[in-house]
């Protein structure tokens, strides 16, 4: 399960919902395997707690579909991005 999802990532641009889904797994089971692998070194976060226009919200692909964005409202969010570190990546590539 752990290459399949760093497939994922790295292939795909992806919310967890869409990942979740693909995975066949709840939300819920996906932020624990998240929170395992980014203890094991295979995923890293970068968090901003108000994105503005040259930040997180300006390359998201959901931007015009997130109702705080298009209300103007994106400074509430709390954006996480996951995002594969080397060993994740040498891990994907063995598989």
């Amino acid at each position: 399960m752990i290459k399949e999802f760093l497939k994922l990532m790295s292939l795909e641009n992806l919310t967890l919902a869409e990942i979740a889904q693909k995975l066949k797994i709840s939300r819920e089971e996906l932020k624990n395997r998240l929170e395992m692998m980014k203890r094991m070194g295979y995923i890293e976060t970068l968090s901003e707690d108000k994105p503005n226009s040259e930040s997180a919200c300006a390359s998201c692909r959901m931007t015009k579909f997130c109702s705080p964005c298009s209300e103007g409202n994106a400074g509430n969010l709390r954006i996480t991005v996951y995002r594969l570190t080397d060993k994740g990546r040498r891990v994907r590539r063995s598989s």
